[in-house]
């Protein structure tokens, strides 16, 4: 910035909040122009050196594509931003301080909106705000004369409001308190899209937070299950046993849709505790609700005993039996036996998919062995059982591995994740990284 910008800008009291047709905008405005006609690498700098005060000229710049300047006359005119232009200053808007940038939003919420600047003020709190400006998110998000429970919400608005919510959480994660209190004060458009925006950070923190919602919220339990379900699918397992405990208990309910969705979100999520209630409902008079069970079972064990209790009982006691009498023996073939011995167990071990958490970390151990054959075939069973507990030892194994253990690691991973990046290592750690 020149000496005679400086002094022009020292000659101007500014005040918040800044409007295109102040004086003082246009001071701030000719400085940024100069800096984008300049050094590209020296603008952020230029703009962030401008202050607190400029954030509203910035803001109103990228709403409008347009920079209020200063004339030969010293008078106020716009000039025109191409779009190269508008993305360079709004890169550069990120290097003000968020704790700046959330204090003018709370500003701009006092004050009537166009529909550009509303959309990129509700984006700009995604980027800066914590949990502490839910409120602030919802002033932003309704438009003027938008508050009663049945009033619309645009939908460009939800889908904003629902996206930076799931980045306010990821960055400060929200209580059940917080939720609460803004589910019950956003108009019925805005429900559905805070659940949505817990289950869009897909992440385990979120999952917690939306099993602690369960029952708290008014008509909310069909659409939480479901998201709970989504995550379930999506997320590595195996899920905190709090997870299971509190959807499980969904299984009794008399709501036929309730209870529906309950047995999907139990499958998802992988609930061993609730295998003896899942056998019960495959006994149940609604037909989709024994259809329902069965699939969740089929799922958890990888066998097929159809419809109907008895088989799956007689399933259940047998898979219970070995578990407590035969599956320590032949854990320890696997920790120690010798190599025909490690073989017959991890082969048997791989039949018992019903408890592939458990036995997953005692198989992972063996791909330190230094038999390659050995290391081949436990990757066989840890992409048979399909626990994502091996992920980061068989990643491990695909940097520094060739051959046949390469090909072995990168095969069990890729039917673990439902992903294939083949011997690339650091897209495995990327996606590793992404769900943890």
């Amino acid at each position: 910035m020149n000496l005679a910008l400086a002094a022009l800008l020292a000659a101007f009291p500014l005040a918040l909040p800044l409007r295109a047709e102040d004086p003082q905008s246009g001071v701030i405005g000719a400085a940024i122009v100069e800096a984008l006609e300049g050094d590209e690498s020296a603008l952020d700098a230029t703009v962030v050196g401008l202050g607190y005060e400029a954030i509203p000229v910035v803001f109103g710049a990228l709403s409008a594509s347009s920079l209020p300047t200063l004339d030969a006359e010293g008078e106020l005119s716009a000039v025109e931003l191409s779009v190269d232009q508008v993305l360079l200053l709004e890169a550069a808007f990120t290097g003000f301080p968020d704790r700046d940038v959330a204090a003018f939003l709370r500003e701009l919420a006092q004050r009537p909106l166009s529909a550009t600047e509303r959309t990129f003020a509700i984006r700009e709190l995604g980027r800066v705000g914590t949990r502490r400006d839910l409120e602030l998110l919802t002033a932003l998000t309704l438009p003027e004369g938008v508050r009663g429970s049945r009033s619309r919400v645009p939908r460009p608005y939800c889908v904003g409001f629902q996206r930076s919510l799931a980045s306010i959480h990821t960055r400060t994660p929200c209580s059940s308190i917080d939720v609460v209190a803004l589910y019950r004060g956003v108009p019925l458009d805005l429900a559905a899209h805070v659940i949505w925006g817990l289950g869009e950070t897909d992440s385990v923190s979120g999952l917690v937070l939306l099993v602690e919602l369960l029952g708290e919220l008014d008509d909310a339990d069909p659409l939480i299950l479901t998201e709970i379900a989504r995550l379930g699918e999506l997320l590595p397992h195996p899920l905190p046993e709090e997870v299971g405990f509190a959807v499980s208990m969904y299984l009794d309910a008399i709501e036929l849709e309730l209870l529906l969705l309950a047995i999907r979100a139990v499958e998802k999520i992988e609930v061993q505790n609730a295998t003896a209630r899942l056998i019960e409902l495959t006994d149940h008079e609604i037909g989709p609700v024994a259809k329902a069970a069965v699939a969740a079972l089929r799922a958890s064990s990888g066998i097929d005993r159809g419809r109907g209790s008895k088989h799956w009982k007689e399933w259940y006691a047998k898979t219970q039996r070995w578990w407590q009498h035969e599956a320590p023996g032949l854990l320890r073939d696997i920790e120690r036996g010798d190599d025909a011995a490690r073989s017959r167990a991890l082969l048997e071990a791989s039949k018992w998919r019903f408890y592939r958490h458990e036995i997953a970390p005692v198989v992972v151990d063996t791909l330190k062995s230094p038999d390659q054959e050995l290391v081949v075939l436990s990757c066989a069973v840890l992409g048979h059982l399909g626990s994502w507990i091996a992920v980061p030892e068989l990643i491990e194994l695909v940097g520094k591995s060739d051959g046949a253990v390469l090909q072995a690691a990168a095969r069990a991973l890729q039917r673990i994740t439902g992903r294939d990046f083949g011997s690339d290592e650091e897209a495995w750690s990327e996606l590793l990284r992404s769900h943890t």
